[in-house]
This record gives C-alpha cells, sequence and structure tokens, in this order.
C-alpha cells in the first residue's frame, strides 16, 4: 500500500516532465466548526532513457506526508499517501482532482501533468479518489492503527463528525515536513511495516501499512 513509483511505457525520446507540487486538505465538520489540516505534497517524474533497463518508461516518485486533522476530544484523523485497493494514491489526487477525465495512455499522462503544473485553481478530489483514513488508539504506538470509514466518521470520532471535501491545488510553497513530532516512531524508510515483525499471515492493518503510507523524504 505504499504511495511510491508507479511505470507508464512512452517513446524514448519523449518530452521531460516537469515535477509539481500540490497542497493536499482535508476539511472536517465537527460539532465545533469546521476542522482541517494540510500538507504539500511534491510528485516528480522521470523517462527513462534509451540506454536504460526499461527505456521509455516514465517513473514518479511522492515526497511528503500524510494530512493530520485534529479533532474534537484530542483526537486525530490522518490522511495517508495511499489509498484503499490502488497504487497511485498521493502521485495521482493532483489529477484525480484538477484534471479529473481518467488518462488511458502514457501520452496522454505526459500533457496532463504539464498541463497539471501551471494551474492554480482549487479542486475537490471525488469521494472515490480519497486517500485511506486511519487513526490511532495511541499516536505512541503503531500497531494501535485502525482504518476510519470516511462515510462514518461519526464511529469513531463522535455524532456530527463528517468530511466536508478534501481538496488540492498547485503550489510552489515548500514540502510539508514535521509529522515525525507527531509520531515519533516514524522512521525515515518507507517500507516497515507499522506492526512489530508481523507473520506473513498476518493481514491486520498494522502490518500491511508502511511508513511509507504516513512520510517520504524528498527525492532532492
Amino acid at each position: 500500500m505504499l504511495a511510491g513509483c508507479a511505470a507508464l511505457s512512452v517513446s524514448a525520446c519523449g518530452p521531460s516532465l516537469p515535477d509539481y507540487r500540490y497542497r493536499l486538505t482535508v476539511e472536517v465538520d465537527t460539532p465545533d466548526g469546521v476542522r482541517s489540516g494540510s500538507s504539500v505534497i511534491e510528485v516528480a517524474s522521470h523517462i527513462s532513457s534509451q540506454y536504460s533497463l526499461a527505456p521509455g518508461d516514465v517513473t514518479t516518485q511522492v515526497s511528503g506526508e500524510a494530512v493530520a486533522v485534529d479533532l474534537p476530544g484530542g483526537k486525530t484523523l490522518f490522511a495517508l499517501l495511499s489509498k484503499p485497493g490502488s497504487a497511485e494514491g498521493a502521485g495521482a489526487y493532483a489529477l484525480d482532482a484538477l484534471i479529473p477525465k481518467p488518462w488511458v495512455g502514457s501520452n496522454e499522462y505526459i500533457a496532463n501533468v504539464h498541463v497539471l503544473a501551471k494551474r492554480r485553481d482549487v479542486g475537490v478530489l471525488p469521494e472515490k479518489d480519497w486517500p485511506m483514513l486511519v487513526t490511532f488508539g495511541d499516536t505512541d504506538a503503531p500497531a494501535s492503527v485502525r482504518s476510519v470509514d470516511p462515510l462514518n466518521l461519526a464511529d469513531g470520532f463522535g455524532p456530527a463528525v463528517k468530511i466536508r471535501r478534501i481538496t488540492v491545488q498547485v503550489t510552489q510553497d515548500p514540502v510539508t515536513r514535521g509529522l515525525r513530532r507527531r509520531l515519533p516512531w516514524l522512521g525515515i524508510h518507507p517500507e516497515p511495516a507499522l506492526g512489530d515483525r508481523p507473520g506473513l499471515q498476518d493481514f491486520s492493518i498494522s502490518a500491511t501499512l508502511r511508513h511509507g503510507d504516513f512520510a517520504r523524504l524528498p527525492t532532492k
């Protein structure tokens, strides 16, 4: 469930792709008013040369952090760099919000990224493309992570708590850093699971979620 690299096949002499950053903002309605959190995420792309092992492939590398939203009662909702059932995650949130039509090929993907990098308007992320949402029983204990139903936040956070909207805006702001102050166990490597040495047959959320679902270091 890591939000990392994806590969697409294009012509080896295709155009270069611009890096872009976007602010992902999660707004939540609560009895105490709207609570929100945001994170600036960068997507860097590269087209492999004709001399590489996979000439013409496009790789996308995400750097940034999950969004944290502080809610009443001292609880925190996290919107991850990954989304349920998809390898795209944060590498596609901006495209999903601002260029919602599905891309069907590599050349169209490249064209969309060039358009996206110049956008400055705010796009609303469709519900089907929302990030995976989680919370912790204890933020000092990574294995206490549990998934959150995006359509039923009241179950874990109390009556009248619900997502208002999730938005995306391309920005020049720096990539967000600081999640490790909230999650002191979060390491610099994306691969480890949140659970303590999960077994091969352990498919619990703490075993399947990785540090890279919460934070990835900048590529530069």
